[in-house]
């Protein structure tokens, strides 16, 4: 049964706000060489490492926060994933859909509720994945216990969450601290944990992906509060863009590690236990 802790801090309005004023979203593109692409290589990277031993186009995977997701026809495309994903904002699943039809990808997207699916979504899928999902509740351990029930024994959960402990928090909060408190502050060992008691057992957790400063539109520019923000703030935003790219730059060649005051993001990956 859903506590009041369990609840989206956001809520759907705010949701639904979002993606009505979201631009045409192109599907993740592993293979662009632009320097702007560098993260998503990086992710790449990682999903080819994860998914390495697994007959990919023999599984089910479904996206909890699917709503305008470039990733569902990345995984179709790249692994041969057969897609699903799982929302609540209606306006949301309506562009995921599209993205899909645009690609020419299948797949079935449900607008329902992660903690009351539909019958036919338990027990389902090989691989659930989130992208900055469980930061958003107040109790996350409730919202990966209700993930792992889309999961079959044995199933793979991949969480990411934006890494705002760090220098991309501080930053965040300064920009739009409205925004920012819609999150809850979660580190590595704390994601670590959270899993655990969900029930997985964790194979890698770690952080990722030093200094895209182009993730702050999740916690700024892509929202209805940031475009009433000062000119300077918006100003500020784009130009640490442009810093991001730098950064990228000597992080591919360098090969620099994620760190805890650097990185953008914060990765774990864990399994159920088989049967």
């Amino acid at each position: 049964m859903r506590t009041p802790e369990t609840i989206d801090k956001a809520g759907t309005e705010y949701w639904d706000s979002l993606w009505k004023q979201t631009c045409r979203t192109v599907p993740v593109d592993p293979h662009s060489r632009r320097l702007s692409n560098y993260v998503y290589r990086e992710f790449h990277a990682y999903f080819k490492s994860a998914f390495a031993s697994l007959p990919t186009s023999r599984m089910n995977l479904v996206e909890v926060g699917c709503a305008n997701s470039r990733w569902l026809p990345y995984f179709a495309k790249e692994f041969g994933f057969k897609v699903a994903g799982l929302d609540r904002s209606e306006t949301g699943c309506k562009l995921a859909r599209e993205i899909l039809l645009r690609s020419s990808i299948e797949g079935d997207i449900v607008c329902g509720d992660l903690f009351n699916p539909p019958e036919n979504m338990i027990g389902r899928f090989d691989v659930v994945v989130s992208f900055g999902v469980i930061e958003h509740f107040a109790n996350a351990v409730d919202c990966l216990r209700a993930m792992k029930l889309l999961l079959h024994p044995g199933g793979i959960i991949i969480t990411v969450i934006p890494n705002l402990i760090g220098m991309m928090g501080f930053i965040a909060r300064l920009l739009n601290r409205r925004v920012f408190n819609k999150h809850v502050i979660i580190d590595i060992s704390a994601l670590t944990k959270l899993h655990q008691s969900a029930g997985f057992h964790i194979e890698d957790c770690r952080y990722f992906c030093n200094m895209n400063f182009r993730a702050l539109s999740a916690c700024t520019v892509k929202n209805h509060d940031f475009s009433q923000q000062s000119f300077p703030k918006r100003i500020i935003v784009l130009l640490l863009g442009r810093i991001g790219f730098v950064c990228h730059w000597f992080e591919m060649n360098m090969k620099i590690p994620g760190t805890k005051i650097l990185a953008s993001y914060i990765i774990c990956r864990g399994k159920l236990p088989a049967e």
